[in-house]
Order: structure tokens, then C-alpha cells, then sequence
């Protein structure tokens, strides 16, 4: 894992996440292709990452992100936390998404 205090900074559940400006994103069948625009690296998203990825095309807490994967998935909600820090921080340190 990546990052340390810089994850847990995007996971204030009273903060606004949402993708960057800095990408462009498409959605190929069953995976969300993500360029990086600054940097001109590319991404890929699958499974629930695509899911996250649609809802944070408007602000989101991590809480309501934690909510909508336990609705949607059949996971634990310690596994939903641990896997949604996970790819927050990842999200967050590639330029892919800001707080407010």
C-alpha cells in the first residue's frame, strides 16, 4: 500500500470526493479506461472500481461510497472499508480524484 497518511487524508468522512479534471475517462464493456491527462498515464478499472468510479463523477463521501458497495456487493463491511482505502489512495495518488 501506498501512500500512508495521504490515504487516510482522502477518506475524511466529511469531505467531498469526486475525479479530477486533470482525465478523461471511457467505459470498454466491463472495465472504465482512465487517462490521466497531466501526467499521460493510463488506468483501468474493474469490478467494483468501475461501480466507485461512476458514482464519483459527482462529489461523494467515502461514507456514501462505503453504503453503495455493501448494497451492491455481497462483502463484508470491513472488507468494503479495507478495499475502499485501497483503491481510494491508489485513485487519489495516480491524480484521478480530489477532495473538497
Amino acid at each position: 500500500k501506498r501512500g500512508g497518511s495521504h490515504m487516510k487524508a482522502v477518506l475524511k468522512s466529511d469531505e467531498y470526493i469526486q475525479c479530477s479534471r486533470d482525465q478523461i475517462a471511457t467505459r470498454l464493456e466491463h472495465e472504465v479506461v482512465i487517462l490521466n491527462t497531466y501526467s499521460g498515464r493510463y488506468y483501468t478499472l474493474s469490478g467494483v472500481g468501475v461501480a466507485v468510479w461512476e458514482l464519483l463523477q459527482t462529489p461523494q463521501t467515502s461514507h456514501t461510497l462505503h453504503e453503495a458497495i455493501l448494497k451492491g456487493y455481497n462483502v463484508s463491511a470491513e472488507q468494503a472499508s479495507q478495499d475502499l482505502t485501497t483503491l481510494l489512495g491508489d485513485l487519489y495518488h495516480a491524480g484521478l480524484i480530489t477532495q473538497q
